[in-house]
Protein backbone atom coordinates (compact mmCIF):
# COMPACT_ATOMS: atom_id res chain seq x y z
CA UNK A 1 0.00 0.00 0.00
CA UNK A 2 1.23 3.48 -0.82
CA UNK A 3 0.57 6.77 0.90
CA UNK A 4 0.12 10.37 -0.16
CA UNK A 5 -2.39 12.24 -2.24
CA UNK A 6 -0.61 11.62 -5.54
CA UNK A 7 0.27 7.95 -4.89
CA UNK A 8 -2.83 6.50 -6.57
CA UNK A 9 -2.35 8.91 -9.47
CA UNK A 10 1.33 8.10 -9.96
CA UNK A 11 0.59 4.36 -9.95
CA UNK A 12 -2.47 4.76 -12.18
CA UNK A 13 -0.70 3.30 -15.22
CA UNK A 14 -0.09 -0.44 -15.24
CA UNK A 15 3.14 0.03 -17.20
CA UNK A 16 5.13 0.61 -14.00
CA UNK A 17 4.61 -3.00 -13.01
CA UNK A 18 6.08 -4.08 -16.31
CA UNK A 19 9.10 -1.79 -15.83
CA UNK A 20 9.66 -3.15 -12.30
CA UNK A 21 9.42 -6.78 -13.48
CA UNK A 22 11.75 -6.19 -16.41
CA UNK A 23 14.26 -4.51 -14.09
CA UNK A 24 13.99 -7.40 -11.62
CA UNK A 25 14.68 -9.82 -14.49
CA UNK A 26 17.82 -7.86 -15.45
CA UNK A 27 18.98 -7.72 -11.82
CA UNK A 28 18.51 -11.49 -11.55
CA UNK A 29 20.28 -12.35 -14.82
CA UNK A 30 22.86 -9.51 -14.84
CA UNK A 31 21.97 -8.90 -18.50
CA UNK A 32 19.83 -6.52 -20.51
CA UNK A 33 16.59 -8.16 -21.61
CA UNK A 34 16.84 -9.41 -25.20
CA UNK A 35 13.69 -11.52 -25.55
CA UNK A 36 10.10 -10.73 -24.68
CA UNK A 37 9.08 -12.72 -21.62
CA UNK A 38 6.07 -10.69 -20.63
CA UNK A 39 3.56 -10.53 -23.49
CA UNK A 40 1.29 -13.33 -24.56
CA UNK A 41 1.54 -12.64 -28.30
CA UNK A 42 5.31 -12.06 -28.66
CA UNK A 43 6.67 -14.25 -25.86
CA UNK A 44 10.12 -15.60 -26.62
CA UNK A 45 10.66 -13.33 -29.62
CA UNK A 46 13.64 -10.95 -29.93
CA UNK A 47 13.04 -7.66 -28.23
CA UNK A 48 15.09 -4.65 -27.13
CA UNK A 49 14.62 -2.96 -23.76
CA UNK A 50 14.93 0.70 -24.80
CA UNK A 51 14.47 1.99 -21.28
CA UNK A 52 16.65 -0.62 -19.59
CA UNK A 53 18.45 1.81 -17.29
CA UNK A 54 15.17 3.16 -15.93
CA UNK A 55 13.92 -0.41 -15.44
CA UNK A 56 17.05 -1.30 -13.45
CA UNK A 57 16.81 1.84 -11.32
CA UNK A 58 13.10 1.47 -10.58
CA UNK A 59 13.45 -2.24 -9.80
CA UNK A 60 16.27 -1.42 -7.36
CA UNK A 61 14.13 1.25 -5.71
CA UNK A 62 11.18 -1.16 -5.54
CA UNK A 63 13.36 -3.91 -4.07
CA UNK A 64 14.58 -1.67 -1.24
CA UNK A 65 11.59 0.60 -0.61
CA UNK A 66 8.56 -1.02 -2.26
CA UNK A 67 5.91 0.96 -4.12
CA UNK A 68 6.28 3.82 -1.64
CA UNK A 69 9.84 4.22 -2.86
CA UNK A 70 8.69 4.21 -6.49
CA UNK A 71 6.08 6.87 -5.71
CA UNK A 72 8.57 8.97 -3.72
CA UNK A 73 11.22 8.75 -6.46
CA UNK A 74 8.72 9.74 -9.15
CA UNK A 75 7.31 12.60 -7.08
CA UNK A 76 10.86 13.81 -6.39
CA UNK A 77 11.73 13.78 -10.11
CA UNK A 78 8.53 15.65 -11.00
CA UNK A 79 9.11 18.21 -8.23
CA UNK A 80 12.74 18.72 -9.31
CA UNK A 81 11.64 19.19 -12.91
CA UNK A 82 9.15 21.91 -12.07
CA UNK A 83 11.48 23.55 -9.51
CA UNK A 84 14.18 23.84 -12.18
CA UNK A 85 11.62 25.04 -14.72
CA UNK A 86 10.49 27.72 -12.27
CA UNK A 87 14.09 28.75 -11.63
CA UNK A 88 14.74 29.08 -15.36
CA UNK A 89 11.55 31.05 -15.86
CA UNK A 90 12.52 33.49 -13.10
CA UNK A 91 15.62 34.41 -15.12
CA UNK A 92 13.45 35.83 -17.88
CA UNK A 93 10.19 36.82 -16.19
CA UNK A 94 9.01 38.58 -13.06
CA UNK A 95 7.72 36.47 -10.16
CA UNK A 96 3.94 36.73 -10.87
CA UNK A 97 4.45 35.77 -14.52
CA UNK A 98 6.77 32.90 -13.56
CA UNK A 99 4.21 31.55 -11.06
CA UNK A 100 1.41 31.71 -13.64
CA UNK A 101 3.56 29.96 -16.25
CA UNK A 102 4.53 27.29 -13.73
CA UNK A 103 0.89 26.69 -12.79
CA UNK A 104 -0.03 26.38 -16.46
CA UNK A 105 2.79 23.93 -17.13
CA UNK A 106 1.90 21.78 -14.11
CA UNK A 107 -1.78 21.88 -15.11
CA UNK A 108 -0.99 20.82 -18.66
CA UNK A 109 1.36 18.05 -17.48
CA UNK A 110 -0.69 16.53 -14.68
CA UNK A 111 -2.37 14.03 -17.01
CA UNK A 112 1.10 12.52 -17.49
CA UNK A 113 2.02 12.24 -13.81
CA UNK A 114 2.75 8.52 -13.78
CA UNK A 115 5.60 6.47 -12.38
CA UNK A 116 7.05 5.93 -15.85
CA UNK A 117 10.37 6.75 -17.56
CA UNK A 118 9.02 9.83 -19.35
CA UNK A 119 9.12 11.87 -16.12
CA UNK A 120 12.89 11.32 -15.96
CA UNK A 121 13.03 12.51 -19.56
CA UNK A 122 11.29 15.75 -18.51
CA UNK A 123 14.01 16.38 -15.95
CA UNK A 124 16.76 15.67 -18.46
CA UNK A 125 15.11 17.99 -20.99
CA UNK A 126 15.06 20.87 -18.48
CA UNK A 127 18.69 20.28 -17.47
CA UNK A 128 19.71 19.99 -21.15
CA UNK A 129 17.88 23.22 -21.99
CA UNK A 130 19.49 25.00 -19.05
CA UNK A 131 22.97 23.96 -20.17
CA UNK A 132 22.34 25.07 -23.75
CA UNK A 133 20.66 28.30 -22.69
CA UNK A 134 23.40 29.26 -20.24
CA UNK A 135 26.01 28.72 -22.94
CA UNK A 136 24.15 31.21 -25.11
CA UNK A 137 24.03 33.86 -22.39
CA UNK A 138 27.46 33.42 -20.82
CA UNK A 139 30.58 33.23 -22.94
CA UNK A 140 33.95 31.99 -21.84
CA UNK A 141 35.83 29.01 -20.59
CA UNK A 142 33.41 28.14 -17.77
CA UNK A 143 30.59 27.71 -20.27
CA UNK A 144 32.71 25.36 -22.35
CA UNK A 145 33.23 23.14 -19.30
CA UNK A 146 29.51 23.10 -18.59
CA UNK A 147 28.78 21.95 -22.12
CA UNK A 148 30.96 18.91 -21.50
CA UNK A 149 28.08 17.60 -19.41
CA UNK A 150 25.92 17.25 -22.55
CA UNK A 151 27.51 13.97 -23.75
CA UNK A 152 27.36 12.53 -20.23
CA UNK A 153 23.69 13.44 -19.92
CA UNK A 154 22.96 12.07 -23.37
CA UNK A 155 24.66 8.76 -22.56
CA UNK A 156 22.30 8.35 -19.61
CA UNK A 157 19.25 9.78 -21.37
CA UNK A 158 19.37 7.42 -24.37
CA UNK A 159 19.18 4.46 -21.99
CA UNK A 160 16.44 5.94 -19.81
CA UNK A 161 13.82 7.10 -22.33
CA UNK A 162 13.28 7.85 -26.00
CA UNK A 163 12.74 11.52 -25.15
CA UNK A 164 16.47 11.98 -25.76
CA UNK A 165 15.42 12.96 -29.29
CA UNK A 166 14.16 16.23 -27.81
CA UNK A 167 17.67 16.90 -26.57
CA UNK A 168 19.05 16.38 -30.06
CA UNK A 169 16.37 18.68 -31.48
CA UNK A 170 17.21 21.39 -28.93
CA UNK A 171 20.90 21.03 -29.70
CA UNK A 172 20.14 21.40 -33.41
CA UNK A 173 18.07 24.53 -32.77
CA UNK A 174 20.80 26.14 -30.68
CA UNK A 175 23.45 25.27 -33.28
CA UNK A 176 21.26 26.71 -36.04
CA UNK A 177 20.62 29.86 -34.01
CA UNK A 178 24.35 30.20 -33.36
CA UNK A 179 25.08 29.91 -37.07
CA UNK A 180 22.43 32.48 -37.97
CA UNK A 181 23.68 34.85 -35.30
Amino acid sequence: MTWGALAPRLLGDAGIGWHIRNGEQMLRTHAITRIDQFSSTMSGRPWFAWEWLYDLAIASIHERLGLNGVVFFTALVIAATFALTFRLTLRRAVLPVAVILLMLSVGASIIHFFARPHVVSWLFAVIWFQLLDSSEIISGRETDRRLLWLPVLMLLWVNLHGGFLLGLALLGLYLLAGLIE
